[in-house]
């Protein structure tokens, strides 16, 4: 509401008394209220997806945190293995011998608790690595 609307109501005279300016004051912080709390809706409405999305994130940090903590009691127990390659993993073996050369194959199979790892290569020969290999003939990169 502006002066002009004021006036019209309320008439030229009342602006020119204390009462009336109060009054002229208190539509206007009233108007500015509202503008505010339409605001402070509006925000909310579009906010509020991005806050419900945060709060899931901070959930599954939590659950991350709560996972690392596990593997940190696991690895201080020494209970937690740590394996050289995963199943799939393509690795390549390095033969220095007649046929020396670089041969490329896939891990098909990991025994975590014997310490091995089958190694299908391309020519179709399988053999059983152990984990102590990896890192001398058998390689994850080239």
């Amino acid at each position: 509401m502006n002066k002009s609307e004021v006036l019209r109501i309320l008439g030229d005279t009342t602006l020119c008394t204390p009462l009336g300016q109060a009054a002229f004051s208190a539509i206007e912080a009233v108007k500015k209220l509202t503008e505010y709390e339409d605001l402070e809706e509006q925000c909310i409405k579009e906010n509020s997806f991005g806050f419900k999305m945060l709060l899931e994130k901070w959930k599954e940090f939590q659950e991350d945190i709560q996972e690392f903590y596990e593997y940190r009691k696991l690895e201080e127990q020494n209970r937690l293995i740590k394996l050289p390659c995963a199943i799939e993993d393509m690795v390549y073996l390095k033969v220095e011998l007649i046929n020396s050369g670089l041969y490329t194959g896939k891990v098909v199979r990991i025994d975590p608790i014997g310490g091995f790892a089958d190694i299908t290569f391309d020519t179709g020969y399988t053999k059983v690595f152990s984990f102590e290999e990896f890192g001398k003939t058998v390689f994850i990169k080239k």
